[in-house]
């Protein structure tokens, strides 16, 4: 579960709601067995004014991977950041995915970039998680905030650093990313990585002039 709790997530209430997401996410996000020490804040709820949906049909289609669909829907007006009852878009499925395209048509159509979900999380947290380097460098030329914290101030470049995603912490890196900021626990990016045993990136952010 600690993915779950690197988000900001409660494994004890919210998987049912995050589950989905990460079943259709690569290898490198099936959630460890070993469950960490379970959060008890409760979520930030989302304003009310804000167009909640379920089942709503652009999400859809981006689970779907449905392109035409969606640009379908879009063209008709459809809300381009419709929000789910955990305050996740569009945006946030198609990075989560690795969609490129999708990510592109629903940043054309000016999704919000740095929308935050109900646990602090933007779309470029969840490409970074699932080491989708394409999408991650589209959402930075977008204007994608690289040093965005979330609800538990975990950044992207800590999680993909955590997972050992050398490339996506490379491309974080270059797009300036501060590797000297802390968690709420105190850690850094470097010290995520070490706590991980990913060797790997440590060998690269020292080559980077990076050492905690």
């Amino acid at each position: 579960m600690k993915k779950l709790t690197r988000l900001g997530l409660d494994p004890a209430t919210t998987c049912e709601h995050v589950l989905p997401m990460y079943v259709r996410l690569a290898a490198s996000l099936i959630i460890a067995a070993a469950i960490g020490t379970v959060l008890t804040s409760v979520p930030v709820p989302v304003r009310a004014e804000l167009d909640l949906q379920k089942n709503d049909r652009l999400i859809e289609a981006v689970k779907a991977d449905d392109l035409t669909a969606g640009e379908s829907l879009l063209i008709q007006k459809h809300n381009v950041d419709v929000r789910e009852q955990d305050g996740r878009t569009p945006l946030f499925f198609a990075a989560a995915r690795g969609l490129e395209d999708f990510v592109e048509l629903l940043i054309r159509h000016e999704a919000k970039i740095d929308a935050v979900d109900n646990f602090g999380n933007s779309p470029i947290y969840y490409a970074a998680i699932g080491d989708h380097v394409g999408v991650v460098e589209i959402l930075l030329e977008g204007g994608a905030n690289v040093n965005l914290q979330n609800r538990r101030g975990m950044t992207p470049l800590m999680m993909a650093a955590s997972d050992g995603h050398l490339a996506t912490v490379q491309a974080l890196i270059d797009a300036k990313a501060d590797p000297s900021l802390t968690d709420f626990t105190g850690r850094t990016a470097w010290e995520w990585a070490q706590r991980s045993n990913r060797s790997h990136v440590l060998r690269y952010l020292k080559s980077a002039g990076i050492h905690r």
